[in-house]
């Protein structure tokens, strides 16, 4: 299950998120382990083709939680709306990862009046 990240227009405070994999064993979620592994961050606006943020790399915070952290880039979240947030964990060899694994994961950006 996601939640939708909220954001107000002009807001430069990290994006954290928590990569979590779906455990047949547990049925539930866990942490995903991103030990030896990079991780990207994606964003678009819903009706868009484009992506306003592509591909770009995130801090992991904590490999063993899974916790991942995106540092905006000025400008980035001026643009109000809502937004597709993907992450793409990118193993030892390559092979990449997205996501969340079911769902999206929605970034609202909300005006704030001062943007």
């Amino acid at each position: 299950m996601t939640v939708t990240i909220r954001y107000k227009a002009g807001d430069t405070i990290p994006l954290q998120y928590a990569v979590e994999e779906w455990n047949i064993d547990t049925q539930g979620v866990e942490p995903y382990d991103l030990a030896g592994k990079s991780v990207t961050f994606s964003m678009r606006g819903v009706n868009a083709d484009t992506w306003a943020i592509a591909d770009q790399p995130c801090s992991i915070v904590s490999a063993s939680e899974g916790l991942v952290e995106y540092n905006w880039a000025t400008g980035e979240t001026d643009t109000v709306g809502m937004y597709r947030a993907v992450f793409k964990v990118i193993n030892e060899d390559g092979a990449i990862s997205s996501f969340p694994e079911y769902g999206v994961q929605w970034l609202w950006i909300i005006d704030d009046g001062t943007v």
